[in-house]
Formats: structure tokens, C-alpha cells, sequence
């Protein structure tokens, strides 16, 4: 499924984001440390490339590699979520 939503960006920029251009290292270390609940940040959302293979933090070590796939967003703030069904679903 995708939704799509038109924000004023004004009113977006007081929400706080991380933005992973590409999988980097920053990436994949921050990926880890979110797979193994080791992650704490204050962001309203995240976006970037997500993991293809979920099951890869249990094989640290083993010779795998993490595997970056599309792009999508995550909404990681009450706030920001309920400002962006506000503007989809059209309430004040």
C-alpha cells in the first residue's frame, strides 16, 4: 500500500528527522542497534532504505550482510503522527 500526503513545509519543520540518503554505515549501524533494542533518539521520524533481511541481526558475525531494499518512512512520534492524519483525513 502507499499513501501519499501533501504537508505544508512550513508546519513540517518542527518535526525532527533522520535521513538515510543511502545505506551507509551510519545505516547499518543504526539499524543494528534498533534490531537489537539498543537504540535510543528522540527523532519524530526516520527515513530511508529499509532491511530486506530482518533475520540478519542474528547472524552478526556469521558472514552476512545487511541488505537494503526501497525506501520508507517511520513515523516514531505521536505528535508527528497525529499532525499527519490531521492533514490526510482532513481534520482540525
Amino acid at each position: 500500500m502507499v499513501v501519499e500526503f501533501t504537508v505544508n513545509a512550513r508546519e513540517s519543520a518542527q518535526f525532527k528527522g533522520l535521513v538515510f540518503k543511502s545505506a551507509s554505515g551510519n545505516w547499518e549501524r543504526y539499524v543494528t542497534l534498533g534490531r537489537q533494542k539498543k537504540l535510543i533518539d528522540n527523532y519524530d521520524y526516520i527515513a530511508g532504505p529499509f532491511l530486506e533481511n530482518p533475520n540478519y541481526i542474528g547472524n552478526i558475525g556469521k558472514g552476512k550482510a545487511l541488505i537494503p531494499k526501497g525506501n520508507q518512512i517511520a513515523i516514531r512520534s505521536v505528535k508527528m503522527a497525529v499532525w499527519l492524519f490531521k492533514g490526510f483525513a482532513g481534520f482540525e
